[in-house]
């Protein structure tokens, strides 16, 4: 009978609170035709470590991705959309933490490079070949 409590003390539950004074900063990616960077992978690096993570995550939908430093100094941001491009963006958060005093500076923001390019050109080329084809056998 020892083992009958197991299962009630190995469980743990899950709850959610909210946070009073986060002082988030918020940052906007897009591209350079101004639509957003929606859904896009981020990774944030501290002023501490630039080879360990702080956060990842997703930019929202208007290519919006918050977070919350924990101390002054140079954060850096790795935005990349999959599809190619990426944009390096460092933030300087000022003492006190606070989101009005925050600076940035765009870092190298990428386009896709010719391997993507040539695999574009090369897709279309094979769709119209197929379409070109398609429409001969039904004639």
């Amino acid at each position: 009978m020892p083992f009958a409590f197991a299962g009630s003390a190995l469980a743990h539950g899950t709850g959610f609170r909210l946070v009073k004074d986060p002082r988030p900063l918020a940052v906007r990616f897009y591209y350079t035709g101004g639509d957003p960077m929606g859904f896009a992978q981020v990774r944030v690096y501290s002023p501490e470590s630039d080879a360990i993570e702080y956060q990842n995550g997703r930019t929202d939908g208007q290519g919006i991705f918050a977070f919350c430093p924990k101390r002054p100094g140079e954060w850096t941001l790795m935005v990349a959309d999959g599809m190619g491009h990426k944009v390096r963006a460092v933030v300087q958060v000022g003492e006190g933490l606070n989101p009005a005093q925050a600076t940035s500076r765009q870092g190298g923001g990428t386009k896709p490079g010719w391997l993507e390019i040539v695999a574009g050109l090369s897709l279309l080329m094979n769709i119209v070949l197929i379409s070109g084809y398609l429409k001969k056998k039904k004639g």
